[in-house]
């Protein structure tokens, strides 16, 4: 089998540009967020051998994937994911409902690969997960590697690094501003697909925290390389002899011809092919002053653990500005949402993250979990903060 990779990111975060690009790689193949599905499966037999009671019921199999602040079994179900074998058993109706599911999640993309992933199986979630990359990797006739490119499940990267120790990941960032920018713009183009920002914002710092955490750990450090999606589209060629790097392959040109087959682009602003950097900025204008304030108010501590600086003077300051417009955002039509659905019990965790930074003091390491969770994040924006104060 070839090797694996895996792109991970937030949705509107430049995941299919570097996913298109990694394909057009001749031993590189990259199927488009075929494995939702598995994964959705993945943590449900985890939950269900693992967790307390308290957390199946708060986890239905078919819940959003959570950003996991603010609950005790946020951290908890952090600690599952993490410590996991990957190796439930799958009895041949799991296999065949999960099989549908991934195919039709795959025909979103890829009519070819969605009837080669009918064929897909195995007696356990580690050897379906065996012969869904095998399959992948199979539809280009020379590649070495085969990846899959997903969003939302940066969580599970610690038990595919154990399950797969030859495998690479790639984690892209973008600014929070701007994919709150285009999600907005995105869901005014298709009301279906309007999502809740506040949760796409917690999303972000989530993938961040988990980010630092990684790069902190020998165990994953040079398997994980971080791709900043500003600098992929003002320096592809760069990104890209990295990226190969990273996979140890030679690069070629091509892989910046992202179009080439007619892919129009993924861009909320309109039809722009191949790599472009018109859209970097359009969030400033998009947004105005007042969204930007409330995007910054979710991000601004692990913005401080980026290259993206916020703009704001009053850190951590809750204004009734601010306020509306979570509230606001609260009550629209949302394709999907993880937060608690409760502005003032949000709004009260997003302030007690603030007192534990500006208070300096020790809070107990549950809260610290619920609020960052992981004890190192708060660690480091703390430091980032004194560093950017001094």
């Amino acid at each position: 089998m070839s090797n694996p990779f895996f792109i991970f990111g937030i949705a509107r975060s430049g995941t299919n540009l570097l996913a298109r690009m990694m394909d057009r790689h001749p031993e590189a193949v990259c199927a488009l967020d075929p494995l939702l599905p598995y994964f959705k499966y993945l943590r449900s037999k985890i939950v269900e051998a693992s967790a307390p009671e308290s957390l199946r019921i708060a986890l239905p199999p078919d819940a959003p994937f959570q950003d996991n602040y603010f609950v005790s079994h946020g951290p908890l179900l952090l600690d599952l994911l993490f410590q996991a074998d990957g190796k439930w058993l799958l009895a041949a109706a799991e296999q065949a409902d999960l099989r549908a599911r991934i195919v039709e999640r795959a025909a979103l993309e890829s009519i070819p690969l969605s009837e080669g992933l009918a064929n897909a199986s195995g007696g356990d979630l580690r050897s379906f997960l065996d012969d869904v990359l095998r399959i992948i990797g199979l539809s280009k006739t020379g590649a070495r590697w085969s990846g899959s490119k997903e969003v939302w499940v940066i969580d599970f990267l610690p038990l595919l690094a154990r399950m797969y120790p030859g495998a690479r990941f790639f984690l892209i960032e973008r600014d929070p501003r701007a994919i709150v920018a285009s999600l907005l713009a995105m869901g005014e183009k298709d009301s279906s697909q309007a999502a809740h920002f506040v949760s796409y914002a917690r999303h972000w710092r989530k993938a961040i925290a988990l980010r630092h955490q990684f790069m902190a750990d020998s165990s994953l450090a040079e398997r994980v390389q971080v791709v900043s999606y500003e600098q992929l589209v003002r320096e592809p060629v760069e990104v890209a002899k990295k990226a190969c790097m990273h996979l140890r392959v030679e690069y070629r040109p091509e892989m910046l011809e992202v179009s080439a087959t007619g892919w129009a682009g993924n861009s909320s602003y309109g039809d722009n092919r191949g790599i472009y950097g018109q859209s970097l900025e359009k969030w400033r204008d998009k947004l105005g002053p007042a969204n930007i304030n409330a995007v910054e108010f979710l991000c601004a501590p692990e913005m401080t653990l980026t290259p993206y600086d916020f703009l704001g003077d009053d850190f951590g300051r809750l204004t009734p500005q601010i306020e509306r417009i979570l509230r606001a955002a609260g009550a629209a039509q949302s394709s999907w949402r993880s937060d608690f659905g409760h502005p003032a019990l949000d709004i009260g965790g997003e302030l007690l993250r603030y007192e534990m930074l500006k208070s300096g003091l020790a809070f107990q390491e549950a809260a610290v979990r619920e609020c960052f969770l992981a004890g190192p994040v708060l660690d480091g924006i703390r430091a980032a903060l004194a560093e950017r104060q001094s």
